[in-house]
C-alpha cells in the first residue's frame, strides 16, 4: 500500500478519503466537518485480505468538536458500526476505523479517561507515608516512601523505590533536644533498587554535645551495600554517602562515595572508590580508583589502581602495580611491583624491589636499587645503591654504590670514593677541540696526541 498520503489534514465541509490515507488530522475550528471513507470494493481490490489493511486513525486537532461535530461516513452503500454514519462530538475526540466485512467498517474510539482500578498504594505508618500494598513494604517514616518488594523505610522522608529486602533505618536518641546538639537533616536517605542494600541514619547515646548527621544518603542498586552510619562521638559530621552499586560495599562516613565493585569500603571523610575489590579507603579525601585489595590509609592518599598497594601516608600516590608502599609525605610509585617510597617528597617510576627512602629521592625504574641520601637519584640498573646527598647512578648493570656526596657513577660494578666526582669504567670522548682558543679554564683540548687543560 502506498503511504505518501497517509498523514491528511481535513477541514470543515465534505472530505473523501483515498485507500492510502492512514492518518488524518480533523479541524474543526471552522465548521461542522464530514468524513466519507474510501469504497471498500476499492480497498479489497488492493488488498486482497482485510488483515492487510492497517485501517484509518482520525483525531480532532483543534478541540472543538463539540460544536462542530466530526461525521464520517460509509462509501454509498458501506456502513459503519452498522449505521450509514457515525457522529463525533466531543473535544480532542480520536479513534481507529477499521474493516471488518466487504462492506462493512468497525469505528473504536480512544479512552478519554483512565479506568478506575483498585488502587496498588496505601498509607503507611509514617506522617504522609507511602507503600506499595501487598508487597511486605514498611513506609514508617514522616513522608517516607516504600516501593518494590519487602522494604522497609523508617527515616524521614526516605524514599526505597524498588528492589527488595531495602532498609532506610533513622534513630535519634533523647539528647536530639539539647539546645548544643546540631540535629538531623530531614532527608535521610534514598535506596533506588537492588537487593538487600541499608541506609543507616542514626546517633547513639554516646553523644552528649555537638554532632551533626546531615542525611542525604544515596544507594543506586546492587546487593547487600551499606551507606551512612551511626554518630557515636562528639562533633563528628555523617551523610551523603554515595553507593552506586556492586556487592557487599560499605561507605560509612560523611561525603564518602563508592562507584561500585565487591566488598570495598570507604570510611574517611570525603573518601572515594571507584571500583575494584576488598579495596580500603579509610582517611579523609583518600581515592582508589580501582583494583583489588588496594589500601588508602592517609588523607589525601590516592591509589590508581593495581593490586595490593599501599598508599600510608599524607598526599600519596600509587598509579598501580603489585605490593607497592608510598608511605613518605607527598611521594609517589608510578608502578612496578614491591616497591617503596618512604621519603619525603620521593619517587619511584617503576621496576621491582626499589626502595627511595631520602628526601626528594628518585628512582626510575631497574631491580632492587636504593636511593637513600637526600636528592639522590638511581636511574635503573640492577642493585645500585646512591646513598649519599645529591648523589647518582644513572644505570648500570649491578652492584654500583655512591656514599659521597654529589657523586655521580655510570657504569657497573664501581664504587664513588670522593665528593662532587663522576666515575666511569671507561670514557670514549668522540669530539674534543684541537685549539684552546676561546676555552674556558678548566677545558679539555687535543694537542696533537696529548690531552691538555686550559689553565
Amino acid at each position: 500500500m502506498s503511504t505518501e498520503n497517509s498523514f491528511r489534514e481535513v477541514g470543515a465541509g465534505k472530505n473523501f478519503l483515498s485507500p492510502t490515507d492512514f492518518i488524518i488530522e480533523v479541524d474543526t475550528s471552522v465548521g461542522a466537518v464530514e468524513v466519507v471513507l474510501p469504497k471498500i470494493a476499492t480497498i479489497l481490490n488492493t488488498n486482497p485480505s482485510v488483515y492487510q489493511y492497517i485501517g484509518i486513525r482520525f483525531v480532532d486537532i483543534s478541540n472543538n468538536a463539540s460544536v462542530n461535530n466530526i461525521t464520517i461516513t460509509g462509501f454509498e452503500t458501506d456502513t459503519i458500526n452498522g449505521a450509514t454514519n457515525i457522529v463525533l462530538n466531543t473535544n480532542g475526540v480520536g479513534g481507529v476505523v477499521s474493516l471488518i466485512g466487504n462492506d462493512q467498517w468497525a469505528y473504536l474510539q480512544n479512552l478519554t479517561s483512565v479506568p478506575s482500578t483498585p488502587s496498588i498504594v496505601s498509607a503507611g505508618a509514617g506522617l504522609n507515608s507511602t507503600q506499595r500494598i501487598d508487597s511486605l513494604n514498611s513506609a514508617s517514616g514522616s513522608y517516607a516512601t516504600a516501593f518494590g518488594f519487602c522494604n522497609t523505610s523508617s527515616g524521614v522522608k526516605s524514599t526505597i523505590s524498588g528492589g527488595s529486602g531495602n532498609v532506610i533505618n533513622n534513630c535519634c536518641n533523647t539528647l536530639c533536644s539539647n539546645p548544643n546538639f546540631i540535629v538531623f537533616n530531614e532527608n535521610a536517605g534514598t535506596i533506588s533498587g537492588g537487593k538487600s542494600n541499608q541506609i543507616i541514619h542514626c546517633i547513639s547515646s554516646a553523644i552528649t554535645s555537638v554532632g551533626c548527621a546531615l542525611g542525604g544518603n544515596t544507594i543506586g542498586g546492587g546487593c547487600n551495600n551499606i551507606a551512612g552510619q551511626t554518630l557515636s562521638a562528639n562533633y563528628q559530621l555523617a551523610g551523603y554517602t554515595t553507593i552506586g552499586g556492586g556487592i557487599s560495599n560499605t561507605a560509612s562516613c560523611y561525603l564518602a562515595t563508592i562507584g561500585g565493585g565487591k566488598k570495598n569500603i570507604a570510611s574517611g571523610s570525603g573518601s572515594t572508590i571507584g571500583g575494584g575489590e576488598c579495596n580500603i579507603a579509610c582517611k579523609n579525601s583518600s581515592t582508589i580508583s580501582g583494583g583489588y585489595k588496594n589500601i588508602s590509609s592517609n588523607n589525601g592518599s590516592t591509589v590508581g589502581g593495581g593490586c595490593r598497594n599501599t598508599a600510608s601516608c599524607t598526599f600519596t600516590t600509587i598509579g598501580g602495580g603489585e605490593f607497592n608502599v608510598s608511605s613518605g609525605n607527598t611521594s609517589t610509585i608510578a608502578g612496578g611491583e614491591t616497591n617503596t617510597a618512604s621519603g619525603y617528597f620521593s619517587v619511584v617510576a617503576g621496576g621491582f624491589i626499589n626502595t627511595a627512602s631520602g628526601y626528594y629521592s628518585t628512582i626510575s625504574g631497574g631491580y632492587k636499587n636504593s636511593a637513600s641520601g637526600q636528592y639522590s637519584f638511581a636511574g635503573g640498573g640492577r642493585q645500585n645503591v646512591a646513598s649519599s646527598i645529591a648523589s647518582a647512578i644513572l644505570g648500570g648493570r649491578s652492584n654500583n654504590t655512591s656514599t659521597f656526596a654529589c657523586a655521580m657513577i655510570v657504569g657497573s660494578n664501581i664504587t664513588a670514593d670522593r665528593v662532587c666526582t663522576t666515575f666511569v669504567n671507561n670514557l670514549s670522548i668522540k669530539t674534543i677541540p684541537t685549539s684552546s682558543a676561546g676555552l674556558p679554564s678548566g677545558s679539555v683540548w687535543r694537542n696533537g696526541t696529548v690531552l691538555e687543560i686550559v689553565v
